[in-house]
């Protein structure tokens, strides 16, 4: 099992190194721009990441999210999206839409990270996952008919079609207004990265305002 869990780290590497560039976008110093813009909620500047629980580049970048997103303003809604870039990463990202249909990810989604990164755990393992699930003090049956669930099943669908759309070759990545694609990888690493997300935010808002 810790053979299997670090090739599939290797390979989540490997993609991150090639996902330097969304696929055939323009490349900016610390930023890109989309070839292939997609429809962003109106009336707020959207900022999306894709990630991958198993990916060690998302584990590195996730405080420094997590301390940028506790302090969003009203105007801003943040999205995570467990990215599927094949069949090997679904069950992780079922594991995200049933502890969030559960409103858990507030209190387990860094231990998540922390269980597949720090104590070694594989919870693509079912059983090993219930039973952590059940450490947790989660409802484990719940949670498993949630795992299963026709509305997970429709989450993972979609978590697939947008990753396409965005043609994302890897994680973490980060998508401000639908046009916009950064990442730590880019360039300066996860503070970095949150200052261009805040850079790219402001630039959205003030072609808005300019637009009116």
């Amino acid at each position: 099992m810790k053979f299997l869990h670090k090739l599939l780290c290797s390979i989540c590497a490997l993609l991150c190194l090639v996902a330097g560039t969304a696929q055939g976008a323009q490349l900016g110093s610390e930023y890109q721009i989309l070839p292939r813009p997609q429809p962003a909620e109106s009336g707020k500047v959207e900022v999306i990441e894709f990630f991958w629980y198993a990916c060690p580049h998302c584990y590195a970048f996730e405080p420094a999210l997590s301390r940028w997103a506790a302090k969003l303003p009203k105007d801003v809604v943040f999205k995570r999206v467990p990215a599927i870039a094949r069949d090997t990463w679904e069950p992780l990202a079922r594991t995200y839409y049933a502890l969030e249909a559960m409103g858990e990810i507030p209190r387990l989604h860094e231990a998540v990270f922390n269980a597949v990164h720090k104590d070694k755990i594989d919870l693509n393992n079912e059983k090993t996952q219930a039973d952590w699930m059940a450490g947790k003090g989660v409802d484990v049956k719940k949670f498993t008919e949630l795992y299963r669930s026709f509305g997970v099943e429709t989450k993972i669908r979609a978590s697939r079609q947008v990753f396409e759309k965005y043609a994302i070759e890897g994680v973490p990545a980060i998508i401000v207004d639908g046009r916009y694609y950064t990442a730590p990888g880019i360039k300066g690493g996860p503070e970095r990265c949150v200052a261009v997300m805040d850079e790219l935010i402001a630039k959205v808002k003030a072609d808005r305002s300019a637009a009116k």
